[in-house]
């Protein structure tokens, strides 16, 4: 079965690119994209997101609040990779102690963020195989 990916940022053009991106580097994947924080949630259960691609401001919620609602969709743990510009370490402490939430530095390495989908992908198989 393909890996579901859903983009989710409110800049436009970001999730262009990283539609464009993800979607070309990885051709097997269904990419979603959107915006809305609740959209993103009925997309999760909708189509079975594997892995969720957001910022760490999804108006009119925070990341803690997405981290939340999207660990509480389905029985499959939903890997959440979190593009952010944080600086404080106690708050990238905090996030990157949540299971499946992983982080990615604000400028984005393309290279980075490709690496980390991909070895969640490369999780997701193993648990599938098992």
């Amino acid at each position: 079965m393909p890996v579901s990916i859903l983009i989710v940022d409110n800049d436009e053009l970001t999730r262009d690119i990283l539609f464009r991106i993800v979607g070309f580097s990885l051709p097997d994947a269904v990419i979603h994209v959107t915006a809305k924080f609740e959209l993103a949630c009925e997309i999760c259960v909708k189509f079975k997101v594997n892995i969720v691609v957001t910022t760490t401001s999804i108006p009119p919620t925070s990341s803690d609040l997405m981290i939340d609602a999207v660990h509480k969709i389905g029985p499959d743990p939903i890997k959440i990779i979190i593009m952010t510009g944080e600086s404080q370490q106690i708050k990238l402490d905090k996030i990157i102690s949540i299971p499946n939430t992983y982080i990615v530095q604000k400028p984005i390495n393309v290279e980075e963020l490709l690496s980390l989908i991909k070895d969640k992908i490369a999780e997701l198989n193993e648990l599938e195989r098992h």
